[in-house]
């Protein structure tokens, strides 16, 4: 039998690291707590509050089939970066991630791919 919970926390005691962000919720500060089981093996998380609102959306827009989920600190595509910095601003800036960035890491894409293209 499968269950999911999510349990606000208004003031955590103790610091943790949120699952999405990988950035550190430090003590007194409010934070989401979350578990469950998926396919028969437990886990549990703690996020910010911003950063699982932001990977609910994230999953949303992609509209996965059966059950796949896609982890903001983990999966989510370097593309997605304008999405997260329009929508999210607070959670994008938490993770580092800037338009200056996004404008770098495409440039370099950008030039890697034309060269592979321009191959015979």
């Amino acid at each position: 039998m499968a269950f999911y919970r999510e349990t606000p926390v208004k003031a955590i005691r103790k610091p943790r690291s949120c699952i999405a962000c990988h950035r550190t919720i430090e003590v007194g500060h409010p934070a989401l707590d979350c578990a469950g089981y998926y396919e028969g093996d437990f886990w549990s998380a703690t996020y910010h509050a911003e950063c699982r609102e932001a990977e609910v959306a994230l999953n949303k827009v992609y509209d996965l089939p059966g059950g796949e989920w896609v982890n903001l600190g983990s999966d989510m595509d370097w593309e997605d970066w304008p999405w997260l910095i329009e929508k999210f601003p607070t959670v994008a800036e938490r993770m580092g991630i800037t338009t200056e960035r996004f404008d770098r890491v495409n440039t370099d894409y950008q030039q890697r791919h034309s060269f592979w293209r321009s191959k015979p």
